[in-house]
């Protein structure tokens, strides 16, 4: 799931780096680990580095246009207007972490779905998740900290939380985001088998969710102060999101 960290740029394109993790339970690492991964998202997403064209309702976007958005049972229908700088984008995909012990950190982004772009797209997340996609729920949410209520087996899991673009040679030219571009936060899309509600703290990071078994949006926001940041996870969404393409620049 989520431990992988966007930490830099490199010849525009991203740098990842990885912390190694257990799929089936919890480590060490793996809540320290995602943590790093949300945080770096929110900062990828809102850094000076980045150039953004905004298709929301965020007034201080630049290059600001409108956009809506419709998710239900896993599809996710998004409209957008972009400016021409945006034009050679002709799909879209999003990823998804899963485990792979052959690579650094254990950990991978594959593509979970993928969509045609013109004016914005209709992606179809899969109803059911392949195995590779699926974590143990406590890898992230460990007992000793938080308080995950379900019924039956042990929950699994999955998160979307990268959208690429890419031209109509298959080349990645963007990055593209859901979030409010002058608060520090972003949207993710989270899967889980059954229905689950998390509540708790660690090292910083309050969580407060209710999952329905499925596709569920969530909704992270960055507060605190540069020296102590506070993550605050919540199932409930904002109005004013809207999507974002951005890159990075030297």
């Amino acid at each position: 799931m989520s431990n992988l960290a966007v930490v830099s740029a490199d010849n525009g394109n991203l740098r990842m780096e990885t912390e190694t993790i257990s799929k089936n339970g919890a480590s060490s690492k793996s809540h320290t680990s995602r943590r790093n991964f949300l945080r770096n998202t929110c900062i990828a997403f809102f850094a000076a580095g980045i150039i953004l064209s905004g298709c929301g309702k965020d007034k201080d976007a630049p290059g600001q246009g409108e956009s809506t958005t419709v998710f239900e049972g896993g599809t996710l229908t998004v409209t957008m207007e972009v400016d021409k700088y945006y034009e050679a984008v002709k799909s879209i995909k999003a990823y998804a972490i899963v485990y792979d012990n052959t690579v650094q950190g254990n950990v991978k982004q594959v593509e979970i779905a993928s969509a045609p772009f013109s004016e914005g797209f209709t992606l179809n997340l899969p109803a059911s998740p392949a195995d590779q996609f699926l974590w143990n729920i406590f890898s992230f949410y460990p007992q000793s900290d938080y308080t995950v209520e379900y019924e039956g087996a042990t929950p699994r899991i999955a998160e979307v939380s990268q959208f690429m673009a890419f031209n109509s040679a298959g080349n990645h030219v963007f990055e593209l985001a859901h979030g409010i571009f002058s608060e520090n936060n972003v949207v993710n899309f989270w899967y889980v088998n059954k229905d689950v509600k998390i509540t708790g703290s660690k090292d910083n990071t309050t969580c407060d969710v209710t999952l329905k078994q499925g596709w569920n949006r969530v909704y992270l926001k960055w507060e605190g102060t540069t020296a102590t940041p506070i993550l605050k996870i919540t199932s409930t969404i904002p109005s004013g999101v809207g999507w974002y393409f951005f890159e990075y620049v030297k």
